[in-house]
């Protein structure tokens, strides 16, 4: 067991006069974060042996095991994980590493007398983490949960605690920015870790005294700068001053400030001076903490242990060097050291200054303060077992065991982490989304189940003039613009947020999107026609509007159960404590992307950082191609030779959440996994395509279900002859060249699929014809019936449909999309008929079936009518069965390790039962697994299959990489399913044609582009740091009154004890005197 405490009689005395100080506020506290019941513990099988605790070295020995948290700003943070002690796998590139974006903590871990192991005030150590990680722009998280993090870490290595009272276990928590992009900001991705290790003395001399240079030219800290946090940047720059002390006989720096030269710190210790004033009283003085201090842990022990000693004062001031050296040259001062949670304390004998050196007095005097500090220290950290601890014990404010602690924290609050919360998104004329403010809102609870209830509360003019605010509790079902509205215009201000419950997966409602009755109509190919189609006749629309509050809804039942209960419990009555809820969604962007990406620019005057509120949204277009030889210049590539096959890769809902559903199961999962299939099918019959004087170009767009974005983009790069991208020499495809476009749209599992095409005047009619016949299950829509919401609409647009047809293979017939849940997290599995539980990699589901159905058909008739071959095309059941475990269930599945090198493969790790997720990205910081999974799963299917039959080894195929710039290279294990059974190799050199480009508007490519026009999209998405929800107690005015009485009584009693035990008892301090 494991027990974080002050101990002995430093935590004893604290305690009494000031009950609670380990817990009193919890300020290191944030709700957005891991949690320690997820941690994953992956021991090591053969751990190495232990040194001898009275020949440890400091930093030189590490224990057996490392804890390893990852953060996110899109998913948040991940699991914590405990793993056998390894080396760390970082880009070249990231931040840390170029912009020091870095902090750290020192900590340790001492074993009692008792066997027992304990932490010594770590509550400070959170504390400073998490203020050091708000200046250092890395997030933030709750210090309670890293604390349970670590003690689970000690606890795996607890057999590396010394046994020893001079050796201890040194922890060292480190958080650093591991974004892989230059260029000075806040980096998106970050690496929480923490290791351990036996230690030590920290000076080679133990407690013997050291000598110190006062530096007069070098600074440590500035004012405004770092100094108050404990940052790497702050400790490099030092190890050169350093070494001119130890050229001049001393082991430390005291470093100065200021023309008054002002002591600030000691190498890397807090300095104290033991100081007789001229009338006699003895000073214990420390320079204050004014931004150029380290708030250190050992110091403020040493502060509050030395304000109970009788006859000696502590200040915390300003002393300079002068008045120092005068209390020295008069015999004043009696002692000098520094302290620091690795040396603890450390005496001075010696400073040299000016060239001069002076000698001072020490701690070999019997009544030295030092040794006082140095007993009383170590005794609280081993935590030496007295009256005092029992009585502290009694107190069990301040002792915290184990497993079976209770935090005022968690008596304040119950935090439900896995909530949707609503954001913030901007474009060209105005902000959608929900807000709150930056200390989050709060109001009563009330809840509200139906419309009888909800009726029932707007007409309760007692009940709602009574409270000052509200958070508005109700069921989802009641979440649309009739209700919204309602709410808002009856309670006004005092509408403080609204939460949404799920009570669970069997009362969902019946249809249940945010998005318009019209999708994307503010960019259509139908810009100026007055008359529109409601393809999404049940849309609310909710999506696209600027809500003044925060909105988030919760949908796992347990929470939903356990918010019932604290409700029921505390609500009955006007006059019994009530429900509160604290909603935090503060987001850092507002107003337009233009005034937001305007104040990304803004740059600090001091530090150079630009602060970052909102990131430009989109993803990558991704295209792969068939057949594989490259059009060079000056070759001419023939009109109306290339056949566009696409399909979209994001989607929207109106609540984010960190894990889980994302939604997009139906749109554009079913697509996605379609048109997988499809160029699998194709890729088997590439020498007939080869043959033709066509090219296939299986394309997938990103940013689409914001305004076309992606599509927009697509058409920019092409018309600006950027496309296809990656080589100057590959000749560009442009408008002209394109034949025809097929997409793959809004498909869901039905029993007719709908065949939209447009122009009349251009459309293939023996294509159509060729596909009914292929497969009857697809229709044909009437000629020139308006296109569902699609990408097409976009290259129609843009060409004024006079180039080339388009044909969108949909479930929307002609006038309704088919998912009544589209663009919603509901839109998951289940709307599929697939029960995620029992979904296993090789499962043939209703959908697999489906999709070869449906692709295999449209395989055969894309070949016969397009490239103008007859054969025969079809697929193994077990490829459709993996795509849909890989991309509804699992992304990290053995698909894409089969078809990429070890290092990518790799990077799925951390989305292991993770599906793939459909939402929207914002660029740079989007960092999902969507776009490297159809990369290389694209790509593969799309491979040059001679190369299946050619024994390469890993060097060999990098080599012809190196000699083709037009393809790319890679060596893998391969995927069997997708092999010739003639083909067994022990890896395969995968030749393939791959390319991508980023799918951001061309307002945000453009230079000097008015991000107030609407020529384009312009959409961005605010960035924010802190998201939580938490539900407390209001208690009533007697309630109150009552709990100010019982603290002031329990003050009063404690007060009077600790006199009794003063006057009674011959424990002491060993308080030294004051000669």
């Amino acid at each position: 067991m494991i027990n974080i405490c002050f101990s002995s009689q430093l935590s004893t005395m604290l305690a009494i006069k000031r009950v609670g100080l380990l817990v009193s506020e919890r300020g290191y506290a944030t709700a957005s974060t891991f949690r320690a019941a997820d941690t994953i513990v992956k021991k090591t099988e053969r751990g190495n042996p232990k040194p001898d605790p009275n020949k440890l070295v400091f930093g030189a020995t590490y224990s057996d095991h490392m804890l390893t948290i990852k953060h996110t700003n899109k998913a948040g943070w991940g699991k914590p994980v405990i793993e056998p002690l390894t080396d760390l796998k970082i880009h070249p590139g990231a931040k840390v590493l170029h912009y020091a974006t870095e902090l750290f903590e020192g900590m340790k871990a001492y074993r009692g007398d008792d066997g027992k192991i304990r932490l010594f005030r770590p509550d400070l150590n959170m504390k400073r983490m998490l203020s050091t990680a708000e200046r250092s722009v890395l997030p933030t998280f709750d210090g309670n949960e890293l604390l349970e993090c670590i003690k689970k870490l000690v606890q795996v290595d607890a057999e590396w605690v010394p046994r020893s009272k001079s050796s201890t276990l040194y922890i060292r928590p480190t958080l650093i920015g591991t974004e892989p992009t230059l260029g000075v900001a806040a980096p998106s991705e970050s690496l929480l870790f923490v290791v351990t290790g036996p230690v030590g003395p920290y000076f080679p001399t133990g407690f013997k005294p050291v000598s110190l240079l006062a530096d007069t030219f070098h600074c440590r800290a500035f004012p405004g700068g770092m100094g108050a946090f404990k940052a790497g940047s702050n400790y490099g720059p030092t190890i050169y001053v350093n070494k001119l002390a130890q050229e001049q006989g001393c082991q430390q720096v005291l470093w100065l400030y200021g023309e008054k030269r002002y002591i600030t710190e000691v190498g890397t210790m807090n300095v104290f001076m033991c100081i007789k004033n001229k009338k006699g009283g003895v000073e214990l003085v420390t320079p204050p903490l004014n931004g150029l201090i380290l708030p250190g842990v050992t110091r403020q022990s040493i502060i509050d242990l030395g304000r109970t000693w009788k006859d000696i004062t502590v200040s915390e001031r300003d002393i300079t060097i002068d008045e120092l050296l005068e209390a020295q040259q008069d015999n004043r001062l009696l002692e000098m050291f520094g302290a620091g949670t690795a040396a603890i304390v450390c005496p001075v004998e010696r400073i040299v200054y000016e060239g001069k050196s002076y000698d001072l007095a020490t701690m070999d005097k019997a009544d030295s303060m030092m040794k006082s500090l140095i007993f009383n220290l170590v005794e609280s950290q081993i935590m030496m077992y007295s009256l005092f601890f029992a009585i502290s014990l009694f107190y069990s404010l301040i002792f915290i065991s184990g497993s079976q602690s209770k935090r005022v924290g968690d008596e304040m609050y119950v935090s439900f982490d896995r909530a949707r919360y609503c954001v913030r998104r901007l474009n060209a004329t105005h902000e959608i989304g929900c807000q709150s403010t930056t200390r989050g809102n709060s109001g009563r609870m009330y809840m509200i189940e139906n419309d009888e209830e909800f009726k029932t509360y707007l007409q309760g003019d007692k009940m709602i003039d009574s409270v000052t605010s509200f958070i508005i509790v109700m069921n989802v079902r009641l979440f649309d613009s009739s209700h919204v509205d309602q709410l808002m215009n009856r309670l006004q201000s005092k509408l403080n947020g609204l939460l949404l419950y799920l009570k669970s997966n069997s009362s969902r409602p019946e249809y249940f999107s945010s998005d318009d009755q019209c999708p994307n109509h503010r960019y259509s190919y139908y810009l100026n026609q007055t008359e529109t189609v409601n393809w999404n006749s049940k849309g609310t629309g909710l999506f696209f509007r600027s809500f003044p509050f925060p909105i988030m809804l919760i949908d796992e039942k347990d929470d939903y159960e356990q918010l019932v209960r604290f409700y029921r419990q505390f609500n009955s009555s006007h006059s019994s404590p009530a429900c509160g809820l604290e909603l935090k969604t503060f987001q850092n962007a507002a107003h337009t992307s233009k005034t937001c990406m305007r104040r990304n620019d803004i740059t600090h005057s001091l530090i150079d950082l630009p602060e970052m509120f909102c990131d430009p949204i989109g993803g990558l277009n991704i295209y792969s191609k068939l057949p594989q030889m490259i059009t060079s210049i000056p070759q001419e590539r023939q009109p109306k030779s290339v056949v566009l096959i696409l399909a979209a890769t994001d989607s929207f809902q109106m609540f984010t959440k960190i894990q889980g559903s994302t939604g997009g199961a139906q749109q554009p999962a079913v697509a996605l996994i379609s048109l997988l299939t499809l160029a699998h099918l194709v890729g088997q019959v590439q020498d007939e395509v080869r043959k033709q004087n066509k090219e296939l170009v299986f394309l997938t767009i990103d940013g689409d279900t914001l305004d076309y974005s992606g599509s927009i983009k697509f058409l920019y790069d092409m018309n600006r002859g950027s496309f296809p991208g990656g080589n100057k020499n590959e000749q560009r495809i442009k408008p002209e060249h394109i034949h025809s476009i097929i997409e793959l749209q809004a498909l869901s599992m039905t029993d007719q699929l709908w065949l939209h095409s447009y122009p009349s005047s251009l459309t293939n009619q023996t294509f159509i014809n060729t596909l009914v016949s292929n497969q009857p299950m697809i229709k044909p829509i009437s000629p020139d019936s308006p296109l569902p919401p699609a990408s097409s609409q976009i290259f129609l647009r843009e060409t004024s449909s006079s180039l080339f047809p388009a044909y969108i293979l949909s479930s929307a017939d002609a006038t309704q999309l088919n998912n009544p849940y589209y663009h919603s997290f509901f839109d998951d599995p289940s709307t599929l008929s697939i029960d995620l539980s029992t979904l296993e990699y090789n499962s043939t589901t209703k959908l697999s079936l489906w999709v070869k159905r449906v692709v295999e058909p449209l395989a055969q008739t894309l070949v016969e009518s397009f490239v103008g071959a007859r054969v025969n095309v079809n697929i193994q059941q077990e490829i459709i069965n993996n795509l849909v475990y890989c991309i509804l269930k699992n992304i990290n599945c053995p698909l894409i390790h089969n078809v990429s090198n070890q290092s990518v493969g790799n990077t799925f790790v951390p989305f292991d039962e993770t599906p793939m997720p459909f939402t929207i990205n914002s660029y740079p910081t989007a960092k999902t697994p969507t776009f490297p999974f159809i990369q290389y799963v694209l790509s593969y299917f799309l491979r040059d299959r001679s190369y299946d039959f050619l024994n390469f080894t890993r060097l060999s195929c990098k080599e012809r990489a190196s000699n083709d710039s037009f393809r790319s290279y890679r060596f893998v294990g391969g995927y069997l399913p997708s092999l010739s059974e003639n083909s067994s190799l022990p890896g395969y050199c995968v030749r393939s044609y791959l390319r991508s480009v980023q799918s951001i508007s061309p307002a945000f490519v453009i230079d000097g582009y008015d991000l107030s026009q609407t020529t384009y999209p312009a959409w961005t998405e605010s960035r924010w740091t802190t998201i939580s929800l938490r539900v407390f107690i209001i208690p009533t005015g007697t309630h109150e009154v009552v709990t100010l009485i019982i603290g002031i009584l329990l003050f009063s009693v404690s007060f009077f004890v600790l006199l009794a035990l003063r006057h009674f008892t011959k424990l002491s301090l060993l308080q030294p005197s004051c000669s």
